[in-house]
């Protein structure tokens, strides 16, 4: 024979089991809501401020960019005739 106590246990248990999953669940969406328009709004601030930043220093932003690309391509000579010295092609 059931128990029917037993029974009644057990579905409380997976009642409020299922209450808790369900409002874990909304409290964990909430917050990845937060978290994304957070980051989001910092995305769109600090591109606003860089925006402004090289609008006003049109100049060193070029400088920079040109800067950079001379040391990417020195760095990539020098890996480059690195890798032939120590890889002899068959």
């Amino acid at each position: 024979m059931a128990n029917p106590n037993l029974s009644e246990k057990t579905e409380s248990t997976a009642s409020s089991i299922r209450d808790a999953s369900e409002r874990f669940a909304r409290e964990a969406k909430s917050d990845a809501k937060d978290m994304i328009n957070d980051a989001s709004e910092a995305a769109s601030e600090f591109y606003d401020r860089a925006s402004l930043w090289v609008q006003d220093n049109y100049g060193k932003s070029i400088a920079i960019v040109a800067t950079l690309a001379a040391v990417g391509m020195f760095g990539y000579v020098l890996g480059r005739n690195q890798r032939s010295k120590d890889f002899p092609q068959l």
